[in-house]
């Protein structure tokens, strides 16, 4: 297991520092350097991942934050241009995924290291809290890039064994809710570029990609998991639908009552 030799590999460190970095990255120039000085500079000794880059140069991750209204952590800034201002700043986030992070080999001893129950999924988050529970921080350094070929390994697995794939993820997902779930809100902090995530989070993503599917002939649609109806809207602006009925699980007042003089929102 990847994670049981991230331990080990730990246990034989001598250094202050232990830094994971994944074999699917190309580290830029000055990113060990960077973290680094991240670290050092912290008031609360903790975890410290890079600016994380898609192949095409735009922004794969920045950190992530928990949302109630869906119950997961989102990623701050995904497919933003790596030019956007806000992302050259560095911030304190709930959690960073440990294709390239750093942390004291103290701390990660103290916290038990990775857990090795799961299997390529969450493992990374768990530690995040673990550190955060015991008092460290979670920074994302803006001066430390790394381009990271995402889920090189994962990816061969699902398209070798989906359902494996499906199950495995399933697993992870509730070994982590159960461990966490009930303490994650206490232990996170307040978004602080929840502006910047808006055009991009689940609620008032547009789907464009799913827009160009719809016939232009298509006057009633039922779409299921609607989220804010932003779909919705967007194809009663195109004229490709005169009526939309969403169904939607996750209640989010926030973004839907802005919809409701113009959509229709049923919460199964």
């Amino acid at each position: 297991m990847l994670f049981r030799s991230n331990n080990l590999a730990a246990k034989q460190a001598v250094g202050n520092y232990v830094v994971f970095l994944n074999n699917d990255t190309v580290p830029k120039r000055g990113w060990l350097s960077a973290l680094l000085d991240c670290a050092r500079g912290q008031a609360r000794p903790g975890i410290v991942g890079c600016k994380l880059l898609n192949p095409d140069g735009s922004i794969q991750y920045t950190g992530g934050y928990y949302e109630p209204s869906v119950g997961i952590f989102r990623a701050a800034f995904n497919g933003y241009p790596a030019t956007t201002p806000a992302v050259a700043k560095s911030r304190e986030c709930d959690v960073f995924i440990a294709c390239c992070v750093l942390l004291e080999r103290e701390l990660f001893n103290q916290v038990g290291g990775f857990d090795e129950g799961y299997t390529h999924g969450h493992e990374d988050y768990d530690l995040c809290l673990k550190v955060r529970e015991r008092g460290g921080a979670v920074m994302y350094c803006a001066s430390s890039e790394v381009t990271h070929f995402a889920e090189s390994t994962t990816k061969k697995l699902a398209k070798r064994d989906p359902a494996a794939r499906k199950a495995m993820m399933n697993a992870n997902t509730e070994r982590f809710n159960t461990r966490w779930k009930s303490r994650i809100a206490r232990l996170c902090v307040e978004n602080p570029v929840r502006d910047y995530m808006t055009g991009f989070n689940y609620y008032t993503n547009q789907r464009p990609e799913i827009a160009e599917l719809v016939p232009a002939t298509c006057e009633r649609v039922l779409e299921v998991g609607c989220a804010g109806g932003a779909l919705g809207r967007e194809l009663k602006r195109q004229g490709k639908a005169r009526y939309v009925c969403g169904l939607e699980i996750n209640r989010s007042e926030e973004h839907t009552s802005e919809l409701q003089s113009r959509e229709t929102i049923s919460y199964a």
